[in-house]
């Protein structure tokens, strides 16, 4: 059992996974457990961004920690090699994502990218999964649940949720009038979107970058279609946040993709990009969401409600950390 949590997250990054774990801090304090958070790499001294200084969170410095059994640090799956650091406290590891802890996608193992995960292991810039038998381990979506049972590593959820900009009137604007653009997110699935472009002139396509959190969710609101292809390394933001917009969503089948409690929307949205019928599929399903898009977006009714659920999720799974692992809740 322990008295303290730490928590460790990159610093100035304004990104999913750096917000939950805030999120996580603010929800241990809001319970009266000592929580803090420290922003690595610990040589640089960090601020907590402006996006997040409405969550309660204390911040720390390295040397005031005390190394002792009582404290759990935390570490997201990319800072396993930051362990070193924290010799006398037990560490638990929260895969936020499966993917980014290799530093590439499951599918795409092989001897190149396996020698390079070794060599990683070897400099001791990332932890290895036998050494992480010891470990605590915490999973943000089911993808990451079943890669950790797979390699015989206990876990419990600790989930996410969207903050409350994007849980606005949520589900809102299904009739309202809507332009045919396609919006995606230019960071992932880019040999997969620029082919579409190519073969879709036609089509208008929007890539939601440069652009403030407001700007993006405005251009959501008017758009019919969000696609994400390439790689899902865990239960991704981008998909909920377009869909609480009222967007249509479409996906392939990687990584959190494949199953449906990440994603749990039809499969019918979900291509397979390797298909022979993937342009095709993509063309037809594409053309009927156009030609008859409230149909479409209703569909999607209930993926909405199940993203505007997931803060009580979340405070639950906390609720149940707490009761696992804090001393005085015993």
């Amino acid at each position: 059992m322990f008295s303290k949590i730490i928590v460790c997250c990159p610093g100035n990054l304004v990104t999913g996974g750096p917000e939950l774990l805030h999120q996580f801090v603010h929800q241990l304090r809001l319970n009266y457990i000592d929580a803090e958070i420290i922003y690595y790499p610990f040589d640089r001294d960090f601020e907590t961004p402006n996006a997040y200084k409405h969550y309660n969170v204390k911040v720390v410095s390295l040397s005031g920690i005390d190394k002792c059994d009582n404290n759990l640090v935390i570490l997201p799956e990319t800072g396993t090699k930051y362990y070193k650091y924290f010799k006398g406290c037990q560490i638990g590891i929260w895969w936020l994502s499966v993917d980014n802890y290799f530093g590439y996608a499951k599918k795409d193992s092989g001897f190149i990218n396996n020698l390079k995960n070794l060599i990683k292991i070897f400099l001791r810039r990332k932890i290895s999964l036998n050494k992480m038998q010891m470990m605590l381990h915490f999973y943000q979506s089911e993808y990451a649940r079943e890669f950790l049972e797979k390699h015989h590593l206990q876990s419990i959820p600790l989930s996410d949720y969207l903050n409350v900009n994007h849980l606005i009137n949520e589900g809102r604007k299904e009739n309202v009038f809507r332009e045919k653009i396609i919006t995606y997110n230019p960071k992932k699935g880019i040999k997969t979107t620029a082919l579409l472009k190519s073969r879709f002139p036609s089509f208008r396509f929007k890539a939601l970058c440069d652009m403030t959190p407001r700007e993006v969710r405005e251009y959501l609101e008017k758009s019919m279609v969000y696609i994400d292809f390439g790689n899902h390394p865990g239960k991704d933001r981008f998909p909920r946040e377009a869909a609480m917009a009222g967007c249509v969503i479409i996906t392939g089948r990687q990584g959190s993709a494949a199953n449906n409690v990440d994603v749990p929307i039809p499969d019918m949205y979900k291509l397979d990009e390797n298909s022979d019928c993937f342009i095709t599929d993509f063309e037809k399903l594409i053309n009927s969401i156009f030609d008859d898009f409230e149909t479409h977006t209703s569909i999607f009714r209930e993926y909405r409600e199940i993203i505007s659920k997931e803060e009580s999720k979340f405070k639950q799974d906390v609720e149940l950390f707490i009761r696992k692992y804090i001393s005085h809740y015993q």
